[in-house]
Protein backbone atom coordinates (compact mmCIF):
# COMPACT_ATOMS: atom_id res chain seq x y z
CA UNK A 1 0.00 0.00 0.00
CA UNK A 2 2.88 2.38 0.56
CA UNK A 3 4.66 1.69 -2.30
CA UNK A 4 1.33 2.07 -4.46
CA UNK A 5 0.67 5.72 -2.71
CA UNK A 6 3.89 6.87 -3.12
CA UNK A 7 3.89 5.64 -6.73
CA UNK A 8 0.58 7.57 -7.42
CA UNK A 9 1.58 10.32 -5.03
CA UNK A 10 -1.49 9.82 -2.58
CA UNK A 11 -1.59 11.63 0.76
CA UNK A 12 -3.80 9.73 2.66
CA UNK A 13 -5.83 6.24 1.57
CA UNK A 14 -9.11 5.12 1.90
CA UNK A 15 -9.75 2.06 3.21
CA UNK A 16 -13.62 -0.15 3.50
CA UNK A 17 -13.41 -0.96 6.73
CA UNK A 18 -17.03 -1.10 8.16
CA UNK A 19 -19.47 -1.72 10.96
CA UNK A 20 -18.85 -5.00 10.49
CA UNK A 21 -15.12 -5.25 10.88
CA UNK A 22 -15.16 -2.77 13.70
CA UNK A 23 -17.34 -5.42 15.79
CA UNK A 24 -15.35 -8.31 14.35
CA UNK A 25 -11.53 -5.86 15.68
CA UNK A 26 -13.27 -5.35 18.86
CA UNK A 27 -14.01 -8.97 19.68
CA UNK A 28 -10.72 -10.42 18.68
CA UNK A 29 -9.07 -7.87 20.68
CA UNK A 30 -10.94 -9.02 23.37
CA UNK A 31 -10.51 -12.49 22.76
CA UNK A 32 -6.98 -12.30 22.51
CA UNK A 33 -6.62 -10.15 25.82
CA UNK A 34 -9.09 -11.19 27.58
CA UNK A 35 -9.23 -7.66 29.54
CA UNK A 36 -12.12 -4.14 28.80
CA UNK A 37 -9.71 -2.11 29.43
CA UNK A 38 -7.32 -2.94 26.32
CA UNK A 39 -9.77 -3.46 23.82
CA UNK A 40 -10.23 -0.46 21.13
CA UNK A 41 -12.03 -0.55 17.82
CA UNK A 42 -10.48 0.68 14.43
CA UNK A 43 -9.77 3.92 14.45
CA UNK A 44 -11.46 6.33 11.69
CA UNK A 45 -8.03 8.05 11.03
CA UNK A 46 -4.75 7.59 11.75
CA UNK A 47 -1.34 8.07 9.59
CA UNK A 48 1.46 5.45 9.80
CA UNK A 49 4.58 6.08 8.41
CA UNK A 50 3.59 9.47 6.84
CA UNK A 51 0.28 8.21 5.03
CA UNK A 52 -2.79 9.20 6.39
CA UNK A 53 -5.38 5.79 6.86
CA UNK A 54 -9.40 7.22 6.18
CA UNK A 55 -11.93 4.83 7.47
CA UNK A 56 -14.94 6.66 6.40
CA UNK A 57 -17.45 3.66 6.58
CA UNK A 58 -17.00 2.75 10.08
CA UNK A 59 -20.61 3.40 11.22
CA UNK A 60 -22.03 1.46 7.92
CA UNK A 61 -23.24 -1.83 8.62
CA UNK A 62 -21.76 -4.07 5.60
CA UNK A 63 -25.25 -5.37 4.62
CA UNK A 64 -25.87 -1.86 4.26
CA UNK A 65 -23.25 -1.43 1.91
CA UNK A 66 -24.28 -4.56 -0.18
CA UNK A 67 -28.00 -2.81 -0.79
CA UNK A 68 -26.74 0.39 -1.61
CA UNK A 69 -24.70 -1.54 -4.58
CA UNK A 70 -27.11 -3.86 -5.46
CA UNK A 71 -29.29 -0.51 -5.64
CA UNK A 72 -27.44 1.91 -7.39
CA UNK A 73 -25.23 -1.15 -9.79
CA UNK A 74 -21.92 -0.57 -7.98
CA UNK A 75 -19.77 -2.98 -8.73
CA UNK A 76 -17.58 -4.44 -5.80
CA UNK A 77 -15.29 -7.37 -4.47
CA UNK A 78 -15.04 -9.30 -1.40
CA UNK A 79 -11.75 -10.24 0.42
CA UNK A 80 -11.96 -14.05 0.50
CA UNK A 81 -9.82 -13.90 3.40
CA UNK A 82 -13.30 -12.62 5.39
CA UNK A 83 -14.39 -15.93 4.96
CA UNK A 84 -11.72 -17.69 6.58
CA UNK A 85 -12.52 -18.26 10.23
CA UNK A 86 -9.48 -20.32 10.98
CA UNK A 87 -7.63 -16.74 12.97
CA UNK A 88 -10.73 -16.65 15.16
CA UNK A 89 -10.07 -20.23 16.13
CA UNK A 90 -6.58 -19.92 16.88
CA UNK A 91 -7.26 -16.88 18.53
CA UNK A 92 -10.02 -19.07 20.93
CA UNK A 93 -7.91 -22.19 21.08
CA UNK A 94 -5.87 -20.19 22.50
CA UNK A 95 -7.76 -19.21 25.69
Amino acid sequence: MRQTSDTIGAQAVILAHHQDDQIESVLLRLARSGKLTSVRGLLPERTVSGLRLLRPLLTISKQTLRNYAATHHVPFDEDESNQDTALCVIICDRR
